[in-house]
């Protein structure tokens, strides 16, 4: 991974805005932001507090660009619910309005997940149990600071395609709302930013034979880097190459298997090549067009060479 750092006063908001396009995970360790005048009952609230200026909701809507289903990682007043400022503890209510300002510019910027929590070492968990292969929900129920006794789990009222967990702890005799999750707690890394391309195997092939031997078959698999699957065509080229062709047909789906069939019968001694093109139905597919290299000599005298293998 790349990581780029901004630390304050280095933490310039163009300089940020530059790093995060396309960026996976984005990480904020910082002071929480609210808008109106703190007296206000419930003021709106979502934002960075950089050095030198405060980068509203909105600013973040219209500069981040990050890669879809990106995660984001908050570590700041009113991101999970509870802030320093609540003289008593607040309602569950006042935690779900809070969270859900706050993770909402991210959701609309195309986020996958939000993760918001007072302890220092939640950046570093959480990340390290996505790697692991946990999808995001597992994630947050696998740092310790997670309670199933104590978690309340809604949907976010603005985006109800996504989870809003929120957990609490009972700090100086109140409970405050520290930890929170929004997002698809099914996703996993893999499924959100691994691409989707058809892979080819073999992408050449290469067959020594005599004149009027019997056709060889060789595997050819077109499949998918990720579970999904799609269909595929393929095209000899030129057409006059008949001595290859595949079986059973010049179609199939990600996953089958084919056999690519020469057939020296009839062919004087030579060199012949030619290639079958294989492409995928699916437009959004990586490397949905490859091409396979043939490659047929035909010779009258082929001389086969053994080496001892020596295993010490």
């Amino acid at each position: 991974m790349t990581v780029y750092r901004f630390y304050t006063p280095n933490n310039d908001w163009n300089q940020i805005k530059a790093a995060a396009q396309g960026a996976h995970f984005f990480l904020y360790r910082g002071h929480g932001v609210y808008w109106p005048p703190p007296d206000m009952p419930s003021p709106p609230v979502g934002g960075f507090a950089l050095k030198n200026r405060i980068i509203s909701p909105d600013e973040i809507r219209r500069d981040l660009r990050p890669a879809p289903g990106a995660i984001f990682m908050l570590y700041a007043c009113f991101a999970a619910g509870t802030s320093s400022l609540d003289t008593t503890g607040i309602s569950s209510a006042e935690a779900q309005r809070r969270v859900a300002q706050y993770s909402d510019p991210f959701l609309d910027i195309g986020a996958a997940g939000y993760y918001a929590n007072w302890y220092g070492s939640a950046f570093q968990m959480f990340i390290r149990f996505l790697f692991e292969g946990k999808t995001l929900g597992e994630a947050y129920e696998s740092y310790f600071d997670f309670n199933a006794d104590t978690v309340e789990r809604y949907v976010h009222p603005e985006h109800t395609d996504k989870a809003m967990w929120i957990d609490k702890n009972y700090w100086s005799e109140q409970w405050k709302y520290s930890n929170a999750f929004v997002g698809q707690p099914t996703a996993t890394l893999t499924s959100l930013f691994d691409p989707r391309a058809m892979v080819v195997n073999p992408p050449e092939i290469a067959c020594l034979a005599r004149p009027g031997d019997p056709p060889k078959a060789f595997d050819l698999v077109v499949g998918c880097t990720t579970p999904d699957t799609f269909t595929w065509r393929a095209f000899i080229e030129p057409a006059e190459a008949t001595w290859v062709a595949l079986r059973p047909s010049l179609q199939g789906m990600a996953g089958q298997s084919a056999n690519t069939v020469i057939d020296p019968g009839g062919l004087p001694n030579g060199v012949y090549e030619a290639t079958i093109r294989i492409v995928a139905d699916d437009p959004n597919l990586q490397n949905g067009e490859q091409t396979v290299r043939v490659r047929l000599t035909v010779s009258d005298q082929l001389h086969q060479v053994f080496l001892p293998i020596v295993l010490r």
